[in-house]
């Protein structure tokens, strides 16, 4: 008999906004009661660039009810993408879905995150901040640490001002490694995490070697050069020399080093 019923066919409903650079699944159900023709169920979606049709596949079902699958490629945010579905049955009768639309949008940025001290010891609270922007605004910002790398403690962050945002990780004891990262939400429920951070925990006390002094016996106008070792576990800083010339007033002076992070020879001259 010849068949005039055309095929009803259903397809997904995207809430809109969705995060930008995300590939999207849309899904069809079709009801045919004369046979499907599975080489004729057609995806076209338009992201501002014209419309483009993708065949879908099918997933699961038979000839006269099935569900079929394709994707919308990834596009930028602040994009209107619109897509229906066409389907063909065996009687070369075609249908189409009603046509629909989704907007995307960012997921929240992040950048500079830092921790302070940089080189903490074990019974310091360790400060943890982090840049965060989005165009709808962060409503919440969470610090997640952990020592194992496997089990992390979320806790909250606080703007400090504009988009700095800080949160706290408590003294970690000693001989500790500290995992750490932080996520953003905004008002459209996205999410974004940073990637995780790292630092041990020092409690070595550096060792500073005897000082040299070349000469060993200057004259009354002669510049000297100090020289000495400095020895620790984590790396150094910074160094000072402080000298006086009366045992009351003292002057200093940067020095400059060569040698590891962790085991450096130092040299300064002073008048």
């Amino acid at each position: 008999y010849a068949d005039s019923i055309l095929s009803t066919v259903n397809t997904s409903d995207i809430v809109s906004p969705v995060a930008a650079n995300t590939q999207i699944s849309i899904f069809a159900n079709v009801i045919e009661d004369y046979g499907l023709d599975f080489n004729g169920v057609y995806l076209w979606y338009d992201n501002g660039s014209g419309w483009t049709s993708v065949p879908m596949s099918l997933v699961s079902g038979n000839y006269t009810n099935a569900t079929f699958l394709a994707y919308i490629p990834e596009v930028n945010a602040e994009t209107t993408v619109s897509y229906f579905v066409e389907v063909m049955d065996n009687a070369t009768n075609t249908n189409v879905s009603i046509t629909k639309n989704y907007l995307t949008n960012f997921p929240p940025f992040i950048k500079d995150v830092t921790h302070l001290p940089a080189y903490p010891n074990g019974t310091v609270t360790v400060t943890v901040n982090a840049n965060m922007t989005d165009s709808d605004g962060i409503t919440s910002a969470t610090l997640y640490y952990s020592t194992d790398g496997i089990s992390y403690i979320p806790t909250s962050m606080s703007i400090v001002s504009g988009d700095i945002y800080n949160g706290m990780i408590p003294a970690a004891g000693a001989e500790a490694v500290v995992y750490y990262y932080v996520k953003a939400t905004d008002a459209n429920g996205f999410e974004s995490s940073s990637s995780i951070y790292i630092y041990s925990i020092d409690n070595q006390h550096p060792t500073i070697s005897i000082p040299t002094i070349d000469p060993q016996y200057p004259n009354a106008i002669e510049s000297v050069n100090v020289s000495f070792l400095i020895i620790n576990d984590g790396a150094i800083g910074s160094a000072t020399l402080y000298y006086t010339y009366d045992g009351v007033v003292w002057f200093t002076s940067p020095v400059y080093f060569t040698g590891g992070l962790n085991n450096i020879l130092f040299d300064e001259t002073f008048p």
